[in-house]
C-alpha cells in the first residue's frame, strides 16, 4: 500500500471515519493515478505534496490566500529544481515552500536521475504534520 493511501486509510478506519475516506475519493481529493484510487501503489512525493494541498483546499484551508502571489514568489526555484507543471502542482509546491511543510532543499531529492521518487511512509505523515 502507498504510504498516503496507507495513512489515511488507517487513521480514517482507526477513527471510524470510512465516509470521510469515501467524501475524500468524491471530492477528488484522492483520485489516484488516470481517475483510479489504487491504495497498493506507491506514491511519488509531488503526489503526496498535491494530496495534501488539495486535501486543504477540500477542507476550505486555502480561504483568503493569494495563491498567485506564493506561486510568482516561489517560480525561480521550482523551476530550478524542475517541478513538473502538473496541473496545481506549482500552487500545491509554492504553498508547502511557503508554509514551510518542505524546504527548497527538499525538491532535490523528489526527482534523482530523471525518476520521481516515492514518499516514505514517515515523509508523508511529516508532510501532513507540517500542513496543520
Amino acid at each position: 500500500m502507498s504510504p498516503l493511501g496507507l495513512y489515511l486509510v488507517i487513521c480514517l478506519t482507526h477513527l471510524g471515519q470510512h465516509l470521510i475516506l469515501i467524501k475524500m475519493l468524491n471530492l477528488g481529493v484522492i483520485s489516484g493515478y488516470n481517475g483510479e484510487f489504487k491504495p497498493n501503489d506507491s506514491l511519488s512525493k509531488y503526489a503526496a505534496i498535491s494530496t495534501i494541498y488539495r486535501t486543504l483546499d477540500a477542507a476550505g484551508k486555502l480561504e483568503g490566500i493569494n495563491t498567485a502571489v506564493i506561486k510568482a514568489k516561489h517560480m525561480k526555484v521550482m523551476t530550478a529544481s524542475n517541478v513538473p507543471n502538473w496541473t496545481g502542482m506549482y500552487e500545491a509546491v509554492s504553498y508547502c515552500l511557503e508554509y514551510k511543510i518542505i524546504h527548497q532543499d527538499e525538491l532535490n531529492g523528489f526527482i534523482i536521475a530523471d525518476q520521481h521518487q516515492n514518499a516514505t511512509r514517515s515523509e508523508v505523515s511529516v508532510f501532513f504534520r507540517k500542513s496543520y
